[in-house]
């Protein structure tokens, strides 16, 4: 059978924040799948965009700097970044400077809707879709307009875009019944009830039609109280 492994970090954090973090606390270096692999098991959770590629605009596809390769338990250094196009390479310190600049500004505690906009809005000019950052953000954006008294038709669809692309990583990262699934499959499950209505009340859908998202958020529902029976068992 498959090896059984533990998460000693928030899975959600991107490798180059997770496999340091891990040495420097717990003294070893992991060599799980997913630390072994820069591509994060294809989510490119810390992947940036090669600067020297965005420049070229003869280029009709994005190319994303990893590391050169998964750093090895002899090895001294962290290996430096390269593109996976012009292979353009930049030192790893460079790439934990950045990182540890735009953590000051996901981390700021007074951050409301707005402020996440303009933050999503600026790092996807550089980083990944996926990239931990932007999967961050869209959580808090995600937590923030759930509290909110109204939500309008336009943000609760934002809102269940966020979650989704969340959930898609998370099912890579995080498998499982986890805590983090069952939350936000209420998020999504009050979301897409709320849009339904608003849906059904300006003729969009037909009651019939609202019924099967009912069904479905039901369904869903029932997913999510498994995840949290789990987590209340561990």
């Amino acid at each position: 059978g498959a090896e059984v492994t533990i998460p000693y970090t928030d899975p959600a954090q991107g490798n180059v924040v997770r496999r340091q973090t891990i040495q420097d606390l717990w003294y070893f270096l992991c060599s799980c799948e997913r630390c072994e692999d820069v591509t994060e098991l294809g989510t490119y959770l810390s992947a940036v965009k090669c600067r020297t590629c965005m420049s070229n605009k003869e280029l009709e596809s994005v190319s994303y700097m990893l590391p050169k390769k998964s750093r090895k338990a002899l090895t001294t250094d962290w290996p430096d970044w390269q593109c996976s196009h012009c292979q353009n390479v930049v030192s790893n310190q460079t790439m934990v400077m950045l990182i540890k600049g735009m953590k000051i500004k996901v981390k700021e505690k007074d951050l409301d809707l707005k402020s996440i906009d303009d933050l999503l809005v600026n790092f996807q000019e550089f980083l990944h879709p996926s990239h931990f950052f932007i999967l961050e953000l869209k959580q808090k954006w995600v937590n923030l307009a759930n509290n909110c008294e109204e939500i309008d038709k336009h943000s609760l669809e934002i809102m269940i875009n966020f979650i989704s692309d969340i959930m898609k990583v998370n099912k890579k990262i995080n498998p499982g019944l986890t805590l983090t699934l069952g939350e936000n499959l209420k998020l999504l499950n009050k979301a897409m009830l709320n849009l339904g209505k608003k849906k059904m009340e300006v003729g969009e859908i037909s009651q019939k039609e609202f019924m099967k998202i009912a069904l479905g958020a039901a369904a869903n529902i029932k997913f999510a109280k498994k995840c949290f029976e789990k987590s209340s068992n561990e």
